[in-house]
Order: C-alpha cells, then sequence, then structure tokens
C-alpha cells in the first residue's frame, strides 16, 4: 500500500471521528485532520487536530487526538510581553487522553477491524470530554471563574494528577484581570509535584539575568517567568 493511500485512510478515519463537529459549527481544514471553530467573539478559535505517524502500514494506521484553544489578544499580548514574534496564542492544549478518566496519551489504531472502535473511542472522548471544556470558554467569564478556583482541572476525576498546565495565563490576565490570574497561578501550582523548583525559580528571578521570558529550564518554568513579569505573588500561608 502506498503512502497516499494510507494518508486518505487517516483523513477519512480524521472525517469520521469529527461527524459530531459538522452538527455544532465546526469546519474542516487540511481536509479533515484539523477541525476549528471560531468564538462569536472573533477572538478565540477552538481546534481539534488528529496528529498521525510516519511510519504507518496497512496493519497500523496511528490518530492521535489533540484539543487547542487560541485567542488573537493573546497571541498579540504575548508577542508584545516576549518580544517572541513566533508566539501562537495557544491558550490552553492538551492530548485528549489527559482530560478523560484514563488519564494518560491517546494514540489509536484506526487500521483494519480496530478501526470501528478506535474512531467510536475517540469521537466519545471528544464528545464527553472535549466539548464541554469549549462549551465553557463560550462564556470567558465563566472560564475565568472555573480556572480561578480549580486551575485546569476541569473534571473531578482530574484532580491529583499531576500534569501542570499554565498555559491559560494570559487568557486570565486579559479577561479576569491581575486578581484572577493569581488565583489561578496558584491554584495551578499548589497541587504540582514539583512546586519546590517553581518556587527557587520564582524566588531567582529578582536577578534580571534569570529572567528570559523565552527560556524554559523545565516544563512550563517560561510560564512561571511571565507570572512573576506580570507581577503575580505566590501565596504563603498567611495570605491563604
Amino acid at each position: 500500500m502506498e503512502k497516499g493511500e494510507l494518508r486518505e485512510l487517516f483523513l477519512s478515519a480524521c472525517n469520521e471521528i469529527a461527524k459530531p463537529l459538522t452538527d455544532c459549527g465546526w469546519g474542516p481544514s487540511q481536509k479533515g485532520q484539523c477541525w476549528k471553530k471560531k468564538h462569536a467573539n472573533k477572538d478565540l478559535t477552538y481546534e481539534v487536530r488528529f496528529q498521525s505517524s510516519m511510519n504507518n502500514d496497512p496493519s497500523y494506521i496511528t490518530v492521535i487526538p489533540h484539543l487547542a484553544i487560541y485567542s488573537k489578544k493573546a497571541k498579540a499580548y504575548d508577542i508584545e510581553k516576549t518580544g517572541n514574534q513566533y508566539c501562537g496564542g495557544c491558550i490552553w492544549s492538551t492530548n485528549l487522553g489527559y482530560i478523560t478518566p484514563d488519564n494518560r496519551w491517546m494514540s489509536c489504531n484506526v487500521a483494519g477491524a480496530k478501526r470501528g472502535d478506535a474512531v467510536r473511542g475517540i469521537t466519545d472522548a471528544i464528545v464527553r470530554y472535549g466539548l464541554p471544556v469549549f462549551d465553557l470558554f463560550e462564556s470567558p467569564m465563566d472560564a475565568v471563574l472555573a480556572l480561578r478556583k480549580k486551575g485546569t482541572t476541569f473534571y473531578e476525576h482530574m484532580k491529583g494528577k499531576d500534569r501542570l498546565n499554565l498555559m491559560p495565563l494570559t487568557f486570565m490576565v486579559l479577561y479576569g484581570g491581575k486578581e484572577a490570574a493569581e488565583e489561578f497561578f496558584n491554584a495551578s501550582i499548589e497541587p504540582c509535584g514539583y512546586k519546590n523548583r517553581i518556587l527557587e525559580l520564582y524566588a531567582s528571578l529578582r536577578n534580571p539575568e534569570k529572567a528570559d521570558l523565552n527560556l524554559s529550564e523545565f516544563f512550563q518554568s517560561n510560564y512561571v517567568k511571565r507570572a512573576y513579569a506580570e507581577g503575580l505573588r505566590i501565596w504563603d500561608e498567611t495570605m491563604r
């Protein structure tokens, strides 16, 4: 089987997975590998993207589903603050599997007899766990309220999972203001398994040489630096 044929099988699976999205105002790009929907405010864009593999063969065709939300305002703000023209304005993204009860990277085989179950499994996860997150952002202030209380822990089954996601920081600054952003920041880092590293980095930022907003010493440390640059405090016990 030629690579072009494998590609067509992959794309047909993507379009089959995304059928429920068409009823919710979503539209395809890249022949269905990516599906998008714009918010009525013309700032936010929701995205479901299907990643594949260069190693596909007739017995194994990979589909890896990712979710993301982008903001034009956040992109402009981040470029201005960091001086990095490549900021993309992504305010939240994840592999679909990390917001399901399985809490693991989702990668499915849509080849042969496994196709039906794999397609139904991804579709069900998008509808059950992905779309409600996008729906939350339909009211940006509802999203601000949820994020400031629980960070990106959108479901009860996500509690206690060590997966820091500070990507909505700019969204919180722009839509919620400094107080809401500070609450989000603290709600996010409090349960993090490497909070001590965050505290050490934060303390070191008093030295201007340590404050390169485009450098990441560890996962999401660039967002910790952004929080510092925004004047957001890390709470101690007396501030709770």
